[in-house]
């Protein structure tokens, strides 16, 4: 585990896999205090897992067992958990993984081996898929409580056109990036659209919010208080969920655009901070449903009677 493994430039998994050219590890540790390390963020992963899993698991079956599905800007907040299972299930096991037995590429090569290169691009096709569901439900909020009329004459197709398009640009994404690993395409051209794509959903979640911020005070001085406080709290739910994403991809984000543009930039930067960043970033798919459960009245009581309808089958089986 102490062996120095070399920079990939242009890679989304320089900074995934948390191993960087002369990264500052414990050099003069021994492999047995190494390795403590790092099942201990193993284990931290583990429980993130978990956590994910359950949350994400439980999010999705109370839309699907309730009423809550009727209203199609859900099937936003459902595609959103789905994407962050995605990350628990599939990307987050398999870095753990990754960082506990193997090494990042093979000494004489600088292309990741196959587990890896799949490991990636369902790291980026899942974490993408997130982000740009985040940005699709802050222009959902905003058309949803600036142009009443029209958001709810919306059809359903319109809503699967949305969703569709979602997962078409993070696959164009990840299909990018695997593009890089063969020289197709040079691997600025995916550090460049990373780079776009994460700035741009960023700023429109942000301009989003500040437009739901001045309607919802304009709506506190108006007769239509009652009437847009169901809307009012799906806003600030998602809101927070914004800021919670902003909190948590934030330094990620800034070391994968800095890593391609900027390599020597990481020379000797320390590998627990690289873990920490890529902890947070994983972190972020288990809030969503906490927040939903908080904010949203209606999920918070169909996640109850999941819970109850569950208590009263293991009842009646004993």
């Amino acid at each position: 585990m102490t062996t120095r493994l070399r920079l990939i430039r242009g890679g989304y998994y320089c900074v995934i896999f948390g191993r960087m050219s002369n990264t500052s590890g414990p050099r003069n540790s021994t492999s047995t205090q190494v390795d403590r390390t790092v099942i201990t963020w193993c284990v931290a992963y583990a429980i993130v897992t978990i956590a994910i899993i359950v949350n994400n698991v439980a999010a999705i079956a109370a839309f699907a067992k309730s009423r809550l599905l009727r209203k199609f800007g859900n099937y936003f907040l459902v595609n959103l958990a789905v994407a962050d299972l995605m990350v628990g299930a599939i990307a987050l096991p398999m870095y753990i993984h990754l960082i506990y037995i193997s090494p990042i590429t093979d000494s004489s090569s600088t292309r990741p081996k196959p587990f890896q290169t799949v490991h990636i691009a369902f790291d980026v096709f899942s974490g993408m898929a997130s982000v740009f569901t985040l940005t699709v439900i802050s222009l959902e909020r905003v058309y949803a409580i600036f142009c009443p009329l029209r958001y709810r004459s919306l059809s359903k197709a319109t809503y699967f056109v949305i969703l569709a398009e979602v997962w078409i640009l993070a696959g164009a994404l990840t299909g990018t990036w695997l593009l890089t690993l063969f020289n197709i395409i040079h691997h600025d051209v995916f550090a460049f659209c990373l780079a776009v794509l994460s700035f741009t959903s960023l700023m429109v979640m942000i301009a989003g919010y500040v437009a739901l911020w001045l309607k919802i005070k304009l709506w506190s001085r108006n007769q239509q208080r009652i009437a847009g406080e169901k809307d009012r709290n799906v806003a600030v739910a998602i809101a927070i969920i914004t800021a919670v994403f902003l909190l948590t991809w934030t330094p990620f984000h800034i070391m994968n655009i800095l890593v391609n543009f900027k390599a020597s930039m990481f020379d000797g930067f320390p590998y627990e901070i690289i873990y920490l960043a890529k902890f947070l970033h994983y972190s972020n798919s288990i809030v969503n449903p906490v927040i939903y459960c908080y904010k949203i009245s209606e999920f918070r009581r169909a996640v109850k009677n999941l819970v109850s309808r569950k208590k009263k089958r293991r009842e009646t089986r004993v």
